[in-house]
């Protein structure tokens, strides 16, 4: 089960990304760095609306949808949870339009219109995706959401070709693009909620999913100021163009984020059925092996993405962009760890102790804007990645320590020793020593992939298909 479904998520979001992540060097090519840095720019105030305008209601789907035993209980839940977001980001874009002098100040060189309000837009559009999308992980419907994978890439690579590169609209027509495709988009989720869940919501529901849910905000606003906030600090101190550095350096290790998701995705479910479930000696045993598994493959996967980025920034994109090769492997190392810490989280979600967490992130989220402001104008993008390493650490080992008080599942700390060494090792090698070029990069292409084939045994052992 866990690998049927995790194959279905893997795929859909690893076709539809990696189609997205092998268009980039034509946006890329077709704007100059400091448009491009713009549209960088304007992609963290996307991620951070969309985390806002729901309040992060969409999380508590998660785990108290297991909470309504009949159905019909579950279809008001959904329901409720839904129409509050749709009327509260509603009423929060008509606030930030209100305001719109006030929100351009976030990046003092974009004006409002239309960068401002494309980004806006999509965020609006996005909070429409999310409950269903959810829908059909904890009901375990992997085919339909590896469906709408796909038809989202289509829209969106279409639309982002045709206003970038076709009406050469640079920046705006990149966001344009991303605007265009998340409003094909709608009817398709809309329909989710009009088949599965369209009851009347109750008002009674709106106390717990808050108390649920609100701890949660400040914890995604301090993981986004974690991640994101440097741009704003980069953007500040310097201009677009070193955005755009450290944008690029993103959009290569989002590539870890993909998979990592695609994992979190598939094991979510399993996670919380086991660790409902009455045999507890039994079902830790198998979140252990699994988990474990889990991270092990992607701490792999995040060493062979450090590998490859060297031949991948100077093959596929200008020397504007060659600061990107030894700041790549830095942020990769933050956001590896950022993920692995995603399992710790689940520890704290199964005893609904969200407000624990919360202090953790800001603590965190301390620490990053503080080592931004300092290290960020004399260091810049590296300043930033180091910066963000940091947090990463200290967020890490912190939730680890506290979530062994809960419903903790603990790592097999030395295995994970030998993988990161191993891959430091080779990663180094290649920015240091290796060749770069077309002939060069088949070859390790094909070394790589010889090593994998050898060691499958030990990255995907057969335990990992029995949950």
């Amino acid at each position: 089960m866990f690998f049927r479904d995790f194959s279905y998520y893997f795929i859909g979001n690893v076709i539809s990304k990696a189609v997205a992540f092998i268009l980039v060097p034509i946006y890329v090519s077709s704007m100059s760095t400091s448009e491009f840095g713009i549209v960088g720019s304007m992609q963290v105030l996307i991620n951070v609306l969309a985390i806002f305008l729901s309040l992060g209601a969409e999380k508590s789907i998660f785990r108290l949808y297991h909470d309504y035993k009949t159905e019909d209980e579950k279809k008001v839940f959904l329901s409720t949870v839904s129409w509050f977001i749709y009327i509260f980001s509603f009423l929060m874009v008509c606030v930030m339009v209100l305001l719109h002098s006030w929100i351009e100040k976030i990046y003092t060189s974009i004006p409002f219109s239309p960068y401002y309000l494309y980004a806006i837009g999509t965020a609006f559009f996005m909070e429409f995706e999310v409950a269903p999308r959810i829908f059909l992980q904890v009901t375990t419907q992997s085919k339909k959401y590896l469906f709408l994978s796909l038809l989202q890439m289509m829209f969106s690579a279409t639309a982002i070709l045709y206003f970038t590169v076709y009406k050469h609209l640079e920046a705006v027509g990149m966001l344009r693009g991303m605007f265009v495709a998340q409003a094909c988009m709608l009817p398709f989720y809309i329909s989710i909620h009009l088949k599965n869940f369209n009851v009347r919501p109750s008002l009674k529901l709106i106390v717990p999913i808050l108390k649920y849910c609100l701890p949660f905000l400040p914890s995604v606003i301090a993981s986004w100021v974690i991640t994101m906030s440097s741009q704003i600090f980069i953007e500040r101190n310097f201009s677009t163009s070193e955005v755009a550095i450290y944008a690029l350096t993103l959009k290569i290790v989002g590539v870890i984020t993909i998979f990592a998701s695609a994992l979190m995705t598939a094991y979510k479910p399993a996670f919380y059925k086991l660790a409902n479930s009455t045999e507890q000696d039994s079902a830790k045993q198998q979140l252990y092996i699994l988990q474990n598994n889990i991270v092990n493959l992607l701490i792999v996967s995040s060493g062979l993405i450090a590998f490859f980025s060297k031949d991948l920034i100077s093959l596929f994109f200008s020397s504007e962009y060659n600061e990107a090769v030894f700041l790549t492997p830095l942020v990769i190392v933050g956001i590896t760890l950022s993920k692995i810490s995603g399992y710790t989280n689940l520890a704290f979600y199964q005893e609904k102790k969200t407000v624990e967490i919360m202090w953790i992130m800001i603590v965190a989220s301390v620490v990053s804007i503080g080592m931004n402001y300092v290290v960020i104008p004399r260091y810049s993008v590296y300043g930033a990645a180091f910066s963000y390493l940091v947090a990463t650490s200290i967020f890490f080992v912190l939730k680890y320590v506290v979530s062994k008080s809960y419903y903790c599942i603990p790592f097999e700390w030395f295995k994970m020793f030998q993988m990161v060494i191993i891959m430091a090792f080779l990663c180094s090698l290649n920015i240091f020593v290796l060749p770069v070029g077309v002939v060069p990069l088949l070859i390790k292409l094909f070394c790589c992939g010889l090593i994998l084939l050898l060691i499958r045994g030990k990255l995907l052992p057969k335990n990992i298909l029995e949950v």
